[in-house]
């Protein structure tokens, strides 16, 4: 799997600003992410940082009573019953990517599934 790094200038703004960093992993299909984002971040927060700081793209939509719901990753759009699924240390996530919390060494993966 190609691995990307967030930037290092983004992980050095948020240790001298956020002295609270967790570090995870994140993995959209064929691609390997490594981040550093603040304690307390969803996993759509560091989706955000990664979106700023690598190739990492998604296009999301909010629901007022649902949060974000992911439309696609990396141009890779939910269609025809296949949809983007989230998955938190190898488990379903029974929220959604705005509730899903994260702590030190998570691994998110999303998965292109049929549902």
């Amino acid at each position: 799997f190609p691995v990307t790094i967030a930037s290092s200038q983004t992980q050095e703004f948020l240790s001298k600003n956020s002295p609270d960093t967790i570090s995870i992993t994140l993995k959209a299909g064929n691609y390997l992410y490594l981040a550093k984002i603040p304690q307390s971040s969803s996993v759509y927060d560091a989706m955000n940082v990664l979106a700023s700081t690598t190739e990492f793209k998604f296009e999301s939509q909010y629901f007022p009573s649902l949060g974000y719901f992911v439309k696609s990753i990396n141009g890779i759009e939910n269609a025809n019953g296949t949809c983007w699924t989230l998955y938190v240390n190898g488990k379903y996530s029974p929220v959604g990517a705005s509730e899903a919390k994260l702590q030190d060494n998570d691994f998110v993966e999303w998965k292109y599934e049929k549902r």
